[in-house]
């Protein structure tokens, strides 16, 4: 664009703006930059997690913010508008203006220049979405139907359409604006001989141009079409296919236009379409086949961006009413947030949340105390790339401990969004749901799961695989979780009963684990009884033997006598002899504790109680019996599906 002398730009709150406009950096950025009224300064402040860079200005009454992308591909439109919005509150609706690839028909005689405006049809919003992996096979597979454009823009087409010299005061909106460009020439209607519509099956002969393509050195491979009367563009309204490739096979283009009447292609906006109230306009730049070049490129820029400029002269200003402008900021959120959680669930489905919720119940409070009072967990929660290891055997507590954990850890650090907590309980009967694979997405989705919106490294990760439906690496997921992790103050992940995992799963997840660690220093806390596979990876960290304490285990005992229904505990004799019995048959494991203290205080009289007591001292416990019965009685959840 031409230089001119410096001159004061007005500067105006983030607050102003209500209108955001995404296109793409080089020529179509600077056709949307010369439809401006008038540029303004710089804002002096924005929102600390919003990383672009804007160009602002105005359209007559509506404050306009254009984010400068670094690159536009199919994520960096979506995730702009996502940083966008954190810093400007008022925001109506996107824009997304640019070029597209032309589909001519019979029914529409698309031409290079015109503009194409995304219209809902009786199907969907006027975006439909193509997953455009099998073009190799020649065909192509539909993923979705966007959301529609806010009312308001779609009246105001309405409007706009109606008016039937359109096009001649498009063409006035082009000269105004291609007197702001140094190169003039390069913005100027490039003549209806250089608009040529090969046939279908004519490939690109090779080179920059199609002079080689030209009917005069191949006759017959051009489609013939009548003389417009006129220079002016002419707007279509109707469908745009947004895929995920270029679409340069016009065979291809003419299958799908004939089944659902689509008048161009585009590769960005369907990611952002469905998550934000949007109208697309694109000017046509060739004929989404193998014959593109460039001379049409800034002239189609121009063209959308002028009737971008025209339907913008035809909103009303809306007047500030509090109410309004919560319902607008209220949508915005709300599709965030759906948009967030349909994320969330790809990950996985995987919950431990009900698990952990369900054995918290079962915790006798002020239990576990001596172990957060112990010098290797405060040395643990206090430090960076620790790993306490808690080992004990079968029934000592060690999953409660897990539990006891994970709820302190939530209690101190639930408030901080700046550390992420995660965890994992293992069980031997879900080894087909607890891969490594399985189990990183899983640390990745309680990471995140509590930020709004979410971390780009994870909207990014499902853009990649969102539409091709394949599923992450390992490796991809695990590089995730770093990418998160280093946004983090502190990171926590707990795994429970490491000899529950499936031996084939366990190596391969404690070198992603440990790899992790020694990346972005996670801390991590695990529990197992002796496994030989794992206990060479934790002789160099904090451990601790998870053992029941007598304080413990009387803790409990207290609290079940004083709830029993039989009158004979009430006698204080009776119940240090129950204390006493149960102490000494439990032997420091937990479980055997609760299973002797259940099947004593089952007994109804005084009598049947002593002979119990003096049975327990006569027969060796059986553990077994003791699991076998806390899944009878408790039948807390496993990990589920929601």
């Amino acid at each position: 664009m031409s230089d001119s002398e410096p001159e004061d730009k007005p500067s105006f709150p983030p607050e102003q703006y209500t209108i955001g406009w995404i296109s793409a950096p080089g020529e179509e950025l600077g056709a949307a930059c010369a439809m401006l009224d008038q540029e303004h300064e710089c804002l002096s402040h924005q929102h600390r997690n919003d990383e672009n860079s804007y160009i602002l200005g105005n359209i007559k009454q509506h404050h306009i913010a254009m984010p400068v992308l670094p690159e536009y591909d199919i994520s960096s439109a979506a995730t702009a508008v996502k940083s966008m919005i954190s810093t400007f509150p008022k925001l109506r609706f996107i824009l997304m203006v640019g070029i597209g690839g032309g589909v001519p028909s019979k029914k529409n005689d698309i031409r290079l220049g015109d503009v194409v405006v995304s219209k809902p049809d009786g199907q969907g919003g006027g975006v439909i979405q193509y997953d455009m992996g099998k073009l190799k096979l020649g065909a192509f597979d539909r993923v979705g139907i966007m959301n529609r454009p806010p009312k308001l823009l779609l009246a105001t087409m309405v409007n706009l359409k109606s008016d039937r010299t359109l096009g001649k005061k498009l063409s006035k909106v082009l000269e105004k604006a291609v007197d702001k460009f140094d190169d003039q020439e390069d913005c100027a209607y490039p003549g209806s001989e250089k608009d040529i519509l090969f046939k279908p099956e004519y490939r690109h002969l090779g080179g920059d141009d199609c002079d080689a393509c030209s009917e005069d050195q191949n006759p017959g491979n051009v489609v013939e079409r009548e003389p417009r009367k006129s220079n002016n563009p002419k707007i279509h309204y109707g469908n745009i296919g947004s895929v995920n490739t270029v679409m340069q096979d016009a065979l291809v283009r003419d299958s799908i236009a004939e089944k659902e009447d689509v008048l161009c292609f585009e590769m960005e906006v369907a990611r952002l379409m469905s998550e934000w109230p949007c109208l697309v306009i694109r000017g046509i730049s060739d004929y989404a086949d193998s014959h593109k070049n460039g001379d049409w490129k800034q002239y189609a820029a121009m063209t959308a961006a002028a009737y971008a400029r025209m339907l913008l002269l035809k909103v009303p200003q809306v007047r500030e009413v509090v109410q309004d402008r919560r319902a607008v900021i209220n949508t915005l959120v709300g599709a965030k947030h759906e948009r967030d959680a349909r994320i969330l669930e790809w990950l996985t489905p995987v919950d431990y949340a009900p698990q952990h919720n369900a054995l918290f119940r079962q915790r006798q409070s002020g239990t576990g105390q001596w172990f957060l009072d112990s010098q290797e967990f405060k040395t643990w929660v206090t430090s960076k790339s620790q790993t306490l290891f808690c080992h004990g055997i079968p029934g000592a507590g060690k999953t409660l401990m897990a539990t006891t954990v994970i709820h302190y850890l939530c209690e101190q650090f639930g408030s901080d969004l700046n550390v992420g907590i995660a965890y994992i309980y293992f069980d031997y009967r879900k080894k087909d749901s607890q891969t490594p694979e399985e189990l990183f997405l899983n640390l990745l989705k309680q990471l995140v799961q509590r930020s709004f919106p979410l971390p780009s490294p994870v909207t990014d990760l499902f853009g990649k695989h969102e539409a091709f439906r394949t599923r992450p690496t390992l490796e991809a997921t695990i590089e995730t979780i770093r990418d998160v992790s280093s946004r983090l103050s502190k990171t926590f992940i707990i795994v429970d009963a490491l000899d529950k995992c499936h031996p084939p799963n366990l190596s391969k997840f404690l070198d992603g684990l440990l790899k992790l660690q020694k990346d972005c220093a996670v801390n991590i806390f695990a529990t197992s009884r002796f496994e030989p596979e794992a206990a060479p990876l934790f002789q160099e960290c904090l451990s601790r033997e998870i053992k029941a304490t007598d304080e413990d285990i009387l803790k409990y005992l207290e609290d079940r006598m004083q709830h029993n229904c039989y009158g004979y505990l009430d006698n204080d004799n009776m119940r240090q002899m129950v204390k006493r019995g149960v102490l000494e048959a439990a032997n420091g494991t937990f479980l055997l504790a609760k299973f002797q203290t259940d099947l004593l205080l089952s007994k109804p009289t005084k009598g049947h109680l002593l002979e119990a007591l003096q049975s327990l001292r006569e027969r060796e416990p059986v553990l077994d019996d003791a699991y076998d019965e806390r899944e009878r009685v408790l039948g807390y959840p496993q990990a589920a599906s929601r």
